[in-house]
């Protein structure tokens, strides 16, 4: 044979070779790989004196890898079903007191910077009064998110209630009315009227 067709059976055998192992590291399927980690390198070697593809060879370098992709976060999980917390509190966690014409929320003085009951369910209807220095603990209607208060524009504690130490409210229309103490609510001095029928 002439040395110009061996070197052209050569650089074909070569091809192939080469051909073979770029086979090799595709996907099953044909799509490409976006990450991943880098191939175990057994197989075929893309050297072109050999032609013995089963040998297992020295295996190759196995390629970078890449950066295998961002998985995603996973999800926050639930709140279990339930009503969302508001200042703490939430209807099924409420001390119920349903029924009772008056109920008294205290604060302040013994208790220090709590109200209690902090969280409690009344009936429409139902009188509540807060006892305490609101000299000391002024009662805001509103939501505490993040040690900040954002005060109500509307409901029965809207206007802050700053002196006296007694504040009687007839709750007469069913909802959800959070308050909060105005200098102590990043401390959690936060509570929630919730009102039913």
């Amino acid at each position: 044979m002439k040395l110009q067709n061996r070197l052209g059976l050569l650089g074909a055998a070569g091809l192939l070779v080469m051909a073979m192992a770029s086979v090799g590291c595709s996907d099953d399927d044909g799509s490409s790989n976006t990450g991943g980690g880098g191939g175990a390198g057994g197989g075929t070697t893309t050297t072109t004196t050999t032609t013995d593809t089963n040998a297992g060879g020295a295996g190759g370098t196995g390629g970078a890898g890449g950066e295998g992709g961002t998985s995603g976060e996973g999800g926050a999980g639930g709140e279990g079903g339930g009503a969302s917390a508001v200042n703490g509190c939430a209807p099924e966690t409420a001390e119920d007191r349903t029924g009772e014409a008056a109920v008294s929320v205290a604060f302040g003085g013994g208790l220090g910077q709590v109200y209690s009951p902090k969280c409690v369910t009344v009936s429409v209807g139902t009188v509540v009064t807060f006892t305490g220095s609101f000299q000391n603990h002024p009662l805001q209607g509103g939501v505490v998110e993040n040690g900040s208060g954002e005060p109500a524009t509307t409901g029965p504690f809207a206007t802050v209630t700053n002196s006296g130490n007694s504040k009687a409210v007839t709750l007469d229309d069913a909802g959800t009315y959070p308050y909060y103490c105005v200098p102590h609510a990043q401390m959690g001095m936060t509570g929630v009227v919730y009102v039913v029928p």
